[in-house]
């Protein structure tokens, strides 16, 4: 007796909407992490990619190279404290005031983000500050 075939049935793929900004999140907030770690030179996009939750070609297809991430990585994390500099450097503004509020606001953003401060002083010592200027942060 022949075997018995059985005939499958084609299944519609399930159509897999991906958030867009969501990955792009998750993507920079493992990367935040692998650079506050290891800075740009030591930092592996395998893994953010393990951490993000995708694929190493869905990162280069988001940021195009390891570069424009750590960029990215940065602007994210400075846009906070360019906002607070813009607010606090006011002409009108008392300057102790000015400087109490801009060092609360960099203590505030290191508390909700730990790695603030590691990659300030990555960027320095192993870029000598060369993307502060990529993402139109004042050299430190």
């Amino acid at each position: 007796m022949p075997p018995l075939r059985v005939r499958r049935r084609r299944v519609a793929p399930i159509a897999h909407a991906r958030d867009r900004e969501l990955t792009r999140a998750a993507i920079l907030t493992a990367a935040e992490e692998e650079f506050a770690r290891h800075g740009l030179e030591g930092a592996r996009t395998e893994e953010i990619a393990l951490r993000s939750g995708v694929t190493k070609g869905m990162i280069y297809h988001y940021f195009e190279s390891k570069e424009k991430l750590y960029e990215a990585a940065l602007e994210q994390l400075f846009t906070p404290l360019l906002l607070s500099l813009q607010q606090f450097a006011a002409p009108e503004a008392e300057p102790l005031e000015a400087f109490r509020g801009l060092l609360r606001r960099i203590l505030e953003l290191t508390a909700e983000r730990p790695g603030v401060p590691a990659m300030l002083f990555l960027e320095v010592i192993q870029n000598r500050g060369a993307y502060y200027q990529k993402v139109g942060f004042p050299a430190l």
